[in-house]
């Protein structure tokens, strides 16, 4: 459906189409009664070559006028766009505001401090734990096997990196990596995290996120529990 703009545009060049057409028309007939004249036609009269003149001239003018008329309607159509498009993407963009971005950047940097949080008193408490074990006699855990037993014990050179109580086992978090695979996975979950230059985030942190943790893996599956 053409709006209000493009019909009038429309109508005035029809108008400049129009008043051209009657120019030429004027201009021809005063062409063809001088040639008359040179022909040596003597019932052409001065008076005739006059008016058709006259009549040349202002169809020029009407010309001029049409053309005049077809150039603003062209302005108020391009303002028009103008502020339809200015409208458009004021719209889109409320929705896009810093405020509205902000609080994503506030949710998702309190998710991401509860996170690492949660690791720190995690690894605390599997140091902590592995110690507490060894100090009463229990053996280190430490070869596959043993690990692998269903027995209770700690396994890490000084302070204990995994613990087993009664076969179940608890790995300390590589907190770095396992950020960087969270980051990573992000990346290719929305098309890429691009910084200025053409780089993107996921390639430079991609080396840190060197191995998938047990935390992560329980998450993608879905069985997590919710706090």
């Amino acid at each position: 459906m053409r709006t209000t703009e493009q019909v009038d545009l429309a109508r005035v060049d029809q108008e400049v189409n129009a008043a051209e057409a009657e120019a030429a028309e004027a201009a021809a007939l005063v062409e063809a009664l001088e040639e008359r004249v040179r022909d040596g036609d003597e019932s052409v009269t001065p008076e005739q070559i006059e008016q058709a003149k006259s009549l040349c001239g202002f169809a020029k003018l009407r010309v001029e006028a049409a053309r005049r008329k077809a150039e603003r309607a062209r302005q108020k159509a391009a303002e028009a766009a103008r502020r339809k498009a200015a409208a458009e993407v004021r719209e889109r963009l409320s929705r896009y505001t810093d405020e509205a971005l902000a609080e994503r950047y506030r949710d998702a940097r309190d998710a991401l401090r509860k996170l690492a949080a949660a690791c720190h008193e995690r690894n605390a408490a599997i140091g902590d734990c592995g110690m507490r074990l060894r100090s009463v006699g229990f053996a280190d855990l430490d070869t596959p096997a043993l690990l692998a037993s269903g027995g209770t014990g700690a396994c890490g050179v000084g302070t204990p990196r995994i613990v087993v109580v009664d076969g179940q086992r608890f790995d300390k978090v590589d907190i770095g990596a396992l950020v960087a695979r969270l980051v990573v996975g992000v990346a290719e979950d929305v098309g890429g995290l691009p910084l200025d230059g053409g780089t993107d985030l996921a390639q430079k942190i991609r080396g840190a996120a060197y191995r998938p943790q047990p935390v992560e893996q329980l998450a993608n599956s879905g069985n997590a529990a919710t706090a």
